[in-house]
């Protein structure tokens, strides 16, 4: 029943997330949002009403979860909610394997960012006036998110003159 638990956990903190960048959030707004009822996501999030593994992967969708978020967020539905034990077993194993990537119940929120520079100084003040920019956006937003930022490094090639 602990997966059931961190698939509620999962969604609560999606929610207060989204409530707290915009006050008037609500759980309809949130069931809109996740394209499911207002009472399915309700009795969801009591733990009263299952989530099948195509749901789990369209809410992880809406919600802009990463490759092995998705993963994560799916293989817990079916560990809760499969029909069969042998599924909900080889889901527990696949939710114990990605579990270290998740962070307090949630996900810690990634950004990929692509530089293509000529040298490794051009590089390095890109990546400087990036990160001067990124916490200039984000430090106005006071909901706590912590964000990981990952950059992949190209080499841009100038023609010969």
């Amino acid at each position: 029943m602990a997966y059931r638990k961190d698939l509620c956990a999962i969604l609560e903190r999606e929610f207060t997330l989204r409530k707290k960048r915009n006050l008037r959030y609500s759980l309809r707004a949130f069931a809109r949002d996740l394209e499911v009822s207002p009472s399915q996501l309700s009795l969801m999030l009591r733990g009263k009403r299952g989530i099948s593994t195509e749901r789990a992967s369209r809410i992880a969708q809406v919600l802009g979860f990463t490759t092995n978020e998705s993963e994560y967020f799916r293989a817990l539905a079916e560990a809760a909610h499969a029909r069969s034990s042998f599924e909900r077993l080889r889901a527990a194993r696949t939710v114990e394997s990605i579990r270290p990537a998740a962070t307090d119940g949630g996900f810690q929120r990634s950004i990929q960012v692509r530089i293509l520079a000529a040298d490794v100084d051009e590089a390095h003040r890109m990546v400087l006036d990036f990160c001067r920019r990124f916490s200039e956006r984000f430090a106005a937003r006071a909901d706590g998110e912590d964000y990981g930022l990952r950059f992949d490094f190209f080499r841009l090639e100038r023609p010969a003159e």
